[in-house]
């Protein structure tokens, strides 16, 4: 391949610029197969042709004549027999009806019936082979080549008496025939075939230039807006709006690599990204699997379908707490947790109600104190009577009795 470099525009000067791709081929044995010596003949000559053309060398003196029966003894066939090899003349001499040949690797005789290696060896080194080569610009379905290969599998396991039903897995297997099929050589075919294409130089060139063609579009793409006056606003805000909250210690980064994996589909099913989202809102215990359910992050179509992952989410109690009776996470634990402290600033997607919202009677709530003795305390209560109409609703409150190390919250009615 060649073309001309201009080096110098003014001059017309060119310089010629080429590659040279050195090229090496060995032509296997050749079988021709005819009815008669005159047609024989013509093949030969048709080749012979083809030789010149390509410029390829064989040795014509090496060819062998076999007969498919025997010769008629009224006419016998001389020693050896005269054939044309395009412009030659060759002497061959008939292989004897008692003598094997050798073609492609397999011995060929009259009386010997093909054995079930030749039958192997001639599919995977000559039908396989003819089928890439035909295939290399197509891509056939699987459905359509288990079709093609299905009288193949048939003949061999009728020469070799199998049953029909014999699996194909026995034929195919290494241990046994090592049996190529269409399907796996067209997979591994087209994947190497590509693996090469990509890494030769010449598909590099041609990717770099296609790059540089990528690259002058946008730019020309640019170009003509700044020509328009059209201007283009930068977003600087847009890795804010697409942040991830609830962070910022990752579940993959505190549990266990075996743990981590037996509960991936778990919580990928339920958006479950930050050890946050599984713990209390002081970060000191584990919830449960039902407490868990109550979240808003967890899908709706998932809710009271958590239990099912009972068994894998003990995984990550028994990883992670003291115990089962408290579901505290341990001291070492603790430890790795960014950003731990008593200051809660996160409902953790406990479904809250406003302030507006008026409960109905039996609710249980939560309030806080705004005056009197206990002004700013967090109270636990019971609507017992609800007034609508001035917007009033009064409670039974309860006093904490739990204690840190314990997984629930104890509430006692207050005797004051």
């Amino acid at each position: 391949m060649e073309t001309q470099e201009c080096i110098n525009i003014y001059e017309n000067i060119f310089r010629p610029k080429f590659i040279t791709f050195p090229g090496c081929a060995y032509m296997d044995d050749t079988g021709f197969i005819t009815n008669n010596k005159l047609n024989l003949e013509r093949i030969l000559k048709i080749a012979d042709s083809f030789y010149k053309l390509n410029n390829i060398k064989i040795n014509k003196q090496k060819s062998e004549l076999l007969l498919r029966k025997n010769v008629n003894k009224k006419n016998p066939l001389d020693k050896k027999v005269n054939i044309n090899f395009g412009q030659e003349t060759i002497e061959i001499e008939p292989t004897p009806c008692n003598q094997s040949s050798r073609f492609l690797g397999v011995w060929i005789n009259a009386y010997t019936g093909i054995t079930d290696k030749m039958m192997i060896y001639l599919f995977n080194s000559l039908i396989i082979p003819i089928i890439e080569y035909r295939t290399q610009l197509h891509i056939i379905e699987d459905a359509k080549l288990d079709k093609l290969m299905a009288p193949f599998r048939m003949f061999i396991k009728n020469k070799l008496k199998f049953a029909k039903t014999t699996p194909n897995a026995i034929l195919e297997t290494n241990f046994i025939y090592n049996l190529n099929n269409f399907v796996a050589n067209q997979k591994q075919a087209k994947i190497t075939n590509f693996v090469l294409q990509m890494n030769a130089e010449v598909i590099q060139i041609i990717k770099r230039i296609n790059n540089k063609k990528n690259q002058n579009h946008f730019i020309r793409n640019i170009e003509l807006l700044v020509e328009n006056n059209f201007s283009i606003l930068r977003n600087n805000t847009i890795l804010s709006e697409y942040s991830i909250e609830g962070g910022p210690t990752v579940l993959r980064n505190i549990l266990s690599k075996e743990v981590y994996i037996k509960n991936f589909k778990f919580f990928k099913d339920n958006n479950i990204i930050f050890l946050d989202q599984i713990t209390t809102l002081d970060k000191k215990h584990i919830l449960s699997i039902e407490k868990l359910e109550t979240r808003s992050y967890v899908k709706l179509n998932r809710k009271k379908k958590l239990q099912k992952n009972t068994k894998f989410y003990q995984k990550i109690i028994e990883e992670m707490t003291i115990s089962r009776a408290t579901y505290s996470i341990k001291s070492e634990k603790l430890e790795q947790i960014v950003e731990l402290d008593d200051d809660i600033y996160s409902t953790k997607g406990t479904v809250l109600f406003t302030a507006e919202t008026m409960p109905n009677k039996g609710a249980t709530v939560i309030s806080k104190i705004s005056r009197g003795r206990y002004q700013n305390r967090i109270v636990f209560g019971k609507i017992v009577e609800v007034d609508f109409d001035n917007k009033i609703a009064f409670l039974n409150h309860f006093e904490n009795t739990s204690t840190e190390k314990e997984k629930s919250l104890v509430l006692k009615k207050c005797e004051g």
